[in-house]
């Protein structure tokens, strides 16, 4: 009847050893887990940081651009003069922007054409140029 416990005693000592082992192997694995873990994480706060700056640069190049397109010529400060009446504030003309296309309608010192605006002939004209510059199979935003 020895030989029972004996053998009940040396199961128990394998299940021992191959519960260490195993116990070793998950805490082996979950330290691998945490370091990939921390490495998914600098590599993502990376990519942020490259995405952020590579944001930053773009923004900046539509505040050039949109500041090349809307562009208009500063105004000059007014100038005061006395009368012997009244003082009387006089602008400065602003200086007038030469027109694009020389078959419209002529523009005055102030920049606006005689007899009114015609917004919907200059945004035919716009599109028409658009166009004939990039096809006018061009895709439209």
């Amino acid at each position: 009847m020895t030989a029972l416990p004996n053998n009940i005693q040396n199961l128990l000592e394998q299940l021992s050893t191959s519960s260490r082992q195993e116990l070793d192997l998950v805490l082996s694995l979950a330290e691998a887990i945490r370091r990939a873990d921390e490495q998914v994480l600098r590599e993502v706060r990376s990519v942020t940081l490259q995405h952020e700056i590579r944001r930053e640069a773009i923004v900046e190049e539509l505040h050039t651009l949109a500041t090349r397109l809307c562009c208009l010529p500063p105004k000059r400060p007014a100038t005061f003069t006395a009368t012997p009446t009244r003082t009387a504030i006089r602008q400065q003309e602003p200086v007038a922007a030469a027109p694009i296309d020389v078959e419209s309608k002529p523009v005055n010192v102030q920049g606006h054409t005689n007899g009114g605006g015609h917004w919907r002939e200059a945004a035919q004209k716009i599109d028409e140029e658009l166009d004939f510059t990039f096809g006018s199979h061009a895709p439209r935003h």
